[in-house]
């Protein structure tokens, strides 16, 4: 029996798959970001243009409103031991009012918070899935 020998050897192609894993930046944390939002089952038609977000929120009472997310700020720490962070700061306006948190209360409708978002949030990025999680 003949043993076939790759064309590649496998060593050669190892650099390139280790060179393509994702790792935590600003980038793909406000693409998270984004994602959270659009993962929502009551947004429609979200539209991402740079840190600009805009949507339509299908309310249950049938009421649509129009939402416009900028995202201010973008930032990662990597502490010693622990996950990497990210933290997000992001102005909320609903139909061109801009909602203001009051203390810690952030006055977001709940479907944006239950996916764990909101006008000031952070995530901690998953090793094992080269994914923020919220």
């Amino acid at each position: 029996m003949r043993l076939l020998q790759p064309t590649v050897p496998l060593l050669a192609v190892l650099p390139l798959v280790v060179a393509c894993a994702v790792e935590p930046g600003e980038d793909n944390l406000k693409t998270s970001f984004v994602e959270q939002i659009e993962g929502v089952g009551s947004v429609d038609g979200l539209e991402r243009e740079g840190d600009a977000i805009r949507f339509i929120e299908r309310r249950a009472d049938g009421d649509d409103v129009s939402w416009r997310v900028t995202i201010d700020f973008a930032s990662i720490a990597r502490p010693g031991g622990a996950p990497v962070q990210g933290a997000i700061s992001a102005s909320w306006y609903a139909d061109g009012q801009l909602i203001e948190p009051i203390g810690t209360i952030s006055r977001l409708p709940n479907a944006f918070l239950e996916a764990g978002i909101a006008q000031e949030c952070y995530a901690l990025w998953d090793e094992n899935a080269a994914a923020w999680d919220w």
